[in-house]
């Protein structure tokens, strides 16, 4: 389940939704990914991502406020309880039941990161396969209401809320390689990593 994580460092109400959800449990933490879309919404926000404020442009699609959590794009909330949440993640795996599979191996070079992937599901279907570039230990260097925010989305695929004319269609147990390169804003690589959804 990708989890949208709606922020601004200027959001009061934010530090209770990072406490809930570095609280959720371990079923929910191994069937889950976090990508943290920062806004400029309340208040300039250096965290946004410098082309586009995805971050506005989401709580704009659900008529959201902040916090806001947006649950595999199928359901938002801005419940901030870690029962809340666990009851969320869960609902998205009750109704998606299709288990899926992502091997990964990536390469950095010359400013560009290759990433070679292998997906593979349960069921047959459509699919998509998105990435996002995350950025953990990022310290504010104005006034902010939490000290480090992490997965940080720095970078993403253009299919981050609507599958793309690269879908592909996969047998059940059928298996798919495919390609994804995007631009690195730095060299320094050790606070990134890698989403693939």
């Amino acid at each position: 389940v990708a989890i949208y994580r709606l922020t601004s460092v200027a959001c009061t109400y934010c530090p209770e939704m990072s406490a809930a959800l570095s609280n959720i449990n371990d079923y929910t933490r191994d069937h889950s990914v976090l990508l943290e879309f920062h806004s400029n919404d309340i208040g300039p926000d250096e965290f946004t991502i410098p082309y586009n404020d995805l971050g506005s442009a989401l709580a704009r699609m659900y008529g959201a406020g902040y916090p806001f959590c947006i649950y595999s794009i199928a359901e938002g909330s801005g419940k901030r309880t870690v029962n809340d949440i666990q009851r969320l993640v869960k609902n998205q795996l009750v109704a998606n039941p299709a288990r899926t599979g992502i091997k990964a191996s990536s390469t950095v070079a010359a400013g560009k990161l290759t990433v070679n992937a292998e997906v593979t599901a349960s069921a047959a279907g459509k699919y998509d396969l998105g990435m996002a570039v995350l950025r953990d230990n990022c310290i504010p260097s104005g006034a902010a209401y939490e000290d480090r925010y992490d997965d940080v989305v720095e970078n993403i695929s253009g299919n981050y809320h609507a599958i793309s004319m690269d879908a592909f269609n996969l047998e059940a147990d059928a298996s798919k390689s495919i390609t994804k390169e995007c631009d690195l804003r730095t060299d320094d690589l050790k606070n990134y990593h890698v989403a693939l959804f």
